[in-house]
């Protein structure tokens, strides 16, 4: 009995191991290697990838590139993963961000709305300091009642993050209007760009929005091109259809587009397209490059926000957030799975 005991405890731990190696945060996570479809080109297109010994092996010349040392470092993580200590950072260094405020839990609602108005210009953009997703984010608010609603539930739901080791705060800032993208950069050059584009759902004459909603939801082929598998509608904002005079009960017409939320993100519904990096401007690439550097990390996604990614960033440009652990998913379905999309990341590493 003690014998099968010490067996299963020993396979307990054994698996665990494996786990930690699978999931062990570095390029197999910020580069996603662990997909299918990664895993399959590298097998396919001669390369060997060694989860154990944390290796990928480009077999024509024998290269070996370490992949738990191309991800990033605990401290970069922690400064992307708070909303604000990115920001800051940026503006800093004299990058451009949009300006913030974020809101003091010893202060009432009031006395922090007096110090909004004071330090920023509306419209304005109410989300948590700590988040994922798009979630609890509310974005393009004008008037004085909105924001007021925002802030106040934005501070209730203040609480302790612990493997932050920090509260999760209420932060307000300046809206920026403009195209929204995704920038990949790896050892702080520009791999990739993607352009998102809100979620949406086209009418057909005989279905509500909440109809269409919900066939989008369910049927894969109803789905915007350029959505991923996994991606749904979620998280949708009434407010922002109203202005388009629509709810969700309404009829919507044939061949009409539909946008369900000003937030822009891609586990929100969002979609991708690739982006010709010869579009992108030289100033704008000098400054991806320089808060890669700032931020001194190995994989990140910028995601930025600007009339067009064809005109300097002095044109209005601004980057609103930074990921320490992007994944490849947008970049895939952006190209269409392409070769060229797979190739150009996984030769990246060995630059």
């Amino acid at each position: 009995m003690l014998f099968n005991h010490i067996i299963l405890l020993l396979l307990i731990i054994f698996i665990l191991i494996g786990i930690s190696l699978w999931r062990k945060p570095g390029i197999g996570e910020a580069h996603t290697l662990n997909g299918s479809s990664m895993r399959k080109w590298i097998r396919d297109n001669g390369y060997q990838l060694d989860f154990l010994n944390q290796t990928l092996e480009r077999k024509k010349d024998g290269k070996k590139i370490n992949i738990k040392n191309m991800g990033n470092e605990v401290s970069v993580r922690k400064k992307c993963g708070v909303k604000n200590v990115t920001s800051q950072l940026m503006i800093d260094n004299g990058i451009p961000a949009p300006p913030f405020y974020v809101c003091d839990p010893n202060l009432s609602v009031e006395d922090n709305m007096a110090n909004i108005y004071l330090k920023l210009n509306p419209p304005f953009v109410v989300k948590p300091t700590i988040g994922t997703k798009g979630q609890g984010i509310t974005v393009d608010i004008k008037t004085y009642d909105e924001l007021y609603e925002k802030v106040k539930s934005g501070m209730r739901n203040s609480v302790w993050v612990l493997d932050k080791h920090r509260y999760n705060k209420c932060q307000v800032e300046e809206y920026t209007q403009g195209k929204d993208y995704r920038i990949f950069m790896h050892n702080h050059k520009v791999v990739d760009v993607v352009e998102k584009v809100r979620g949406a759902v086209k009418g057909d004459g005989n279905s509500t929005l909440q109809e269409l909603i919900n066939i989008y939801n369910e049927d894969p082929k109803k789905r915007q091109k350029g959505a991923s598998k996994g991606h749904t509608l979620t998280n949708i904002d009434e407010k922002y259809f109203k202005k388009q005079g629509y709810s969700l009960d309404s009829i919507v017409p044939s061949g009409k587009t539909v946008e369900l939320s000003g937030v822009i993100n891609l586990s929100n519904g969002a979609i991708s397209k690739s982006v010709d990096i010869n579009d992108v401007h030289p100033d704008n690439i000098q400054i991806f490059e320089k808060c890669s550097k700032v931020l001194n990390g190995v994989n990140l996604g910028i995601d930025y926000v600007s009339p067009s990614i064809s005109l300097p960033y002095t044109s209005g440009g601004v980057i609103i957030e930074v990921n320490s652990q992007p994944g490849f998913g947008p970049h895939r379905v952006a190209h269409k799975s392409s070769p060229k999309i797979y190739k150009k990341f996984v030769e990246a590493l060995f630059e």
